[in-house]
């Protein structure tokens, strides 16, 4: 039983595998799972966050529409309220934070030191 378990958790956050416009669909049976079962939708959403984290620490740009698909289901995760304001947030920090050690406020055209 706990081998079905986790191959489900692995194919629900395998989310790039889908067709782009049907990742609603998705966001959707994973809500209507967690009525039943809500240790399987705090699990989708910890893999969607490692996926998300995992995937910004490798940085490879092949992996950009993977990553494109994962931060969309979270999105739509957070459409069907499946998750909080917080970890959409944090997620997007993450996004906007990793991997700019070169990217400065000189980039966007402010040219004083002190800015």
């Amino acid at each position: 039983m706990h081998q079905i378990y986790n191959l489900v958790v692995r194919l629900f956050s395998k989310v790039w595998k889908i067709k782009f416009s049907n990742i609603h669909l998705m966001a959707i049976l994973v809500n209507g799972l967690s009525r039943y079962h809500s240790d399987f939708s705090i699990a989708i959403v910890d893999s969607i966050a490692e996926g998300i984290r995992v995937g910004l620490e490798q940085n490879n740009f092949r992996h950009n529409q993977k990553r494109i698909a994962i931060v969309k289901f979270l999105g739509e995760l957070y459409n069907y309220r499946m998750v909080d304001s917080p970890l959409i947030f944090s997620t997007l920090d993450t996004l906007l934070s990793t991997g700019h050690g070169m990217f400065h406020l000189t980039c966007m055209g402010c040219r004083k030191v002190g800015c």
